[in-house]
């Protein structure tokens, strides 16, 4: 399994079987990685945002009136569908951060990243691909590789893909194009973790309109490539400029370029 691949992957420094996930919304873990955390039971898992899109949220039936309301249960549905392999809520981190807003917070998030990589001394660090699928998931991509390289000593880091533009239509949880020749494994799972990641689907009652698209049969990883992060994504087929989201490609990289500077800076003092 991933472990497994990790074992064989990892740098002198990195402890085995010690792995965080970060991930932007609750329940990307278990889209990505629901499988493999199975036989991680000492997984540390980060999201970044509190996944309240609150207009989602309102268009549902009895849906949250509130942000904080929807937050309240993203996190309730979140230790739910932990619960159900055996992980705790202490192994779950929350950086808190609007949905939507990753990339307005990118120094903040970068440091707040690299504190706990150092801190919980990660050797592996698994999260989103930079696909151009979701603005948040641009960002954490982003937000891991600066912290990785903040952070003074070898972290091996892993990505899942989520969505991407594909010509007419989408790829979901297939790598975008950006990035190949890293090794790349596409994991299938047993039906046994077959059946507790559809388990855990069931817990996240508020995305039942989304979580259908995706594999409880398979996930795929690979080490992440070394992104250029100036550019765009899926050579600049990103999802989010089709989309409604009030966040575009122009503004994510608008955050890039100015965490870039400052990152940079902090290198060199």
């Amino acid at each position: 399994m991933l472990l497994d691949r990790m074992e064989r992957a990892r740098p002198a420094q990195a402890q085995a079987g010690h792995v965080l996930v970060v991930v932007a919304h609750p329940d990307d873990e278990t889209i990505g990685c629901g499988g493999a955390l199975q036989s991680l039971p000492q997984a540390t898992i980060a999201h970044v945002t509190d996944g309240a899109a609150l207009p989602m949220a309102q268009r549902e039936p009895g849906g949250a009136a509130t942000r904080k309301a929807y937050a309240g249960r993203r996190r309730a549905e979140l230790v739910d569908a932990m619960s159900r392999i055996g992980l705790s809520a202490r192994s779950l981190l929350a950086l808190d951060v609007p949905d939507l807003e990753v990339h307005r917070c990118l120094p903040a998030v970068i440091e707040e990243l690299a504190g706990i990589i150092t801190d919980g001394e990660f050797g592996f660090v698994v999260t989103h691909a930079f696909e151009g699928g979701h603005p948040d998931h641009d960002a954490v991509a982003f937000a891991v590789s600066a912290a990785v390289t903040v952070v003074k000593r070898t972290v091996t880091v892993f990505e899942m893909p989520f969505y991407s533009l594909a010509g007419p239509g989408c790829r979901i949880q297939r790598f975008a194009p950006a990035g190949r020749g890293s090794q790349e494994w596409n994991i299938t799972l047993s039906p046994e973790e077959s059946r507790r990641k559809q388990d855990m689907f069931a817990a996240f009652i508020t995305q039942q309109h989304v979580l259908p698209l995706f594999s409880c049969v398979s996930e795929r990883f690979r080490a992440a490539p070394s992104y250029d992060f100036r550019k765009p994504p899926n050579e600049g087929l990103v999802l989010y400029d089709r989309l409604h989201l009030d966040v575009t490609w122009a503004d994510v990289h608008h955050s890039i370029a100015a965490a870039l500077s400052s990152t940079l800076a902090i290198q060199t003092v």
